[in-house]
């Protein structure tokens, strides 16, 4: 093993990272999604892909090492794509091994604005043979906003092909109500920074509250992300939550631990 393996606080370069896309260093975890039945009959109903940099010089780096720096390159638009490929990729071997998961990416808001991506996103799927319902794009809240029109055009393309559509982050940008009522989302994801201390805090508890009953009459699937405790779990099951997760449930896992994981939380649930 080479001594610099390890060796902390390598650069990252924009050389660097454009080798690493290229030679495959990008390393997808994935964050298990539970969807709320009932008590005892919750169900492992998909999974969200991140992305890490398995960098042979400085090992496993999070996103936070990269990330801005390939926003600020535009280099965030061949691992969006890099990513893309390679979670439907594996969404479809576990839909092989009749684990049928949804999978959620995100996508920066340049690759929103651009009428090409509908086509694009439809050949991924295609060539990976995975139905367009099992897949789910989150665009932040933010990101929606930079070029309304286009925007959405865009997702309303994409919704055509049946792709589903998450907005993230919801409840810390400051878009117009009426503009996100007209854009075609699937779903809508509470911010992990209402949704942590929502069980202790009423002013988070009022907002997660507003913000899960605001889904429902906008008719959208409400997930909460950022779930780290069982008081948390239960009390957004009360309030009528849909979807979950966070390290409560599940830390991000590798690929070959979803379909384990899928079988250990199945029989928790009919025990």
């Amino acid at each position: 093993m080479s001594a610099l393996r390890y060796t902390p606080d390598i650069e990252v370069t924009e050389a660097r990272l454009r080798a690493a896309i290229d030679n495959n260093e990008l390393k997808l975890l994935y964050q298990p999604k539970l969807a709320l039945r009932g008590e005892g009959m919750d169900e492992l109903e998909g999974v969200e892909a991140l992305v890490r940099w398995d960098d042979p010089l400085n090992g496993l780096r999070s996103p936070m090492d990269f990330i801005p720096l390939a926003e600020k390159t535009g280099l965030i638009i061949p691992l969006s794509f890099y990513v893309l490929r390679h979670a439907v990729t594996q969404t479809r071997l576990w839909h092989e091994q009749g684990l049928p998961l949804t999978v959620s990416v995100n996508l920066p808001a340049i690759m929103v604005n651009d009428l090409s991506l509908p086509d694009q996103v439809a050949a991924i799927l295609n060539d990976a043979g995975l139905p367009s319902d099992k897949l789910i794009l989150e665009i932040t809240e933010t990101g929606a906003m930079v070029d309304f029109a286009t925007t959405i055009e865009s997702l309303t393309r994409l919704r055509v092909k049946g792709i589903g559509l998450s907005i993230d982050d919801f409840g810390t940008g400051y878009s117009s109500l009426v503009e996100l009522y007209r854009m075609p989302f699937s779903e809508l994801k509470v911010d992990r920074s209402f949704v942590m201390e929502c069980d202790q805090a009423a002013e988070a508890r009022t907002i997660v509250e507003a913000i899960v009953q605001l889904a429902h009459k906008m008719e959208l699937t409400v997930c909460a992300e950022g779930v780290e405790s069982k008081s948390v779990l239960d009390l957004l099951r009360s309030l009528g939550c849909q979807k979950v997760q966070g390290f409560f449930i599940s830390r991000p896992i590798h690929a070959a631990e979803v379909t384990e994981f899928a079988r250990r939380f199945s029989a928790k649930s009919r025990g």
